[in-house]
């Protein structure tokens, strides 16, 4: 099972987003997303917590105001032929959220 496919399974019922947090990396100047799920806003068990390298195209909206919620987050391996576009996230139920990345790292869950 390829990392796309193990998340889409671990991101399931996991819609309420603790963290969203996007940093440039100091030395090759490319955004990393960190995000942590969980399946309610005052649980920290089962939190899923993972690091999307080298963020590009991200669109975001509906977002903040009270709690945030993404429905139905996708993973998808992309095979475009673009050497830092490797996956493609989308929130597909409200267009929520969309971006792609070059990689990505489990820290929890």
């Amino acid at each position: 099972m390829n990392i796309a496919d193990s998340l889409n399974n671990k991101m399931r019922g996991k819609t309420c987003v603790k963290c969203f947090q996007l940093d440039m990396h100091p030395t090759n100047l490319t955004y990393n997303l960190l995000l942590c799920l969980s399946s309610s806003e005052d649980s920290e068990e089962g939190d899923l917590v993972v690091i999307f390298e080298d963020v590009s195209d991200l669109y975001l909206q509906g977002f903040g105001g009270g709690l945030t919620q993404f429905m139905e987050l996708i993973i998808g391996k992309e095979e475009n032929g673009f050497d830092r576009k490797n996956y493609r996230i989308e929130e597909v139920e409200e267009n929520k959220l969309r971006f792609f990345c070059n990689d990505i790292e489990v820290i929890k869950g």
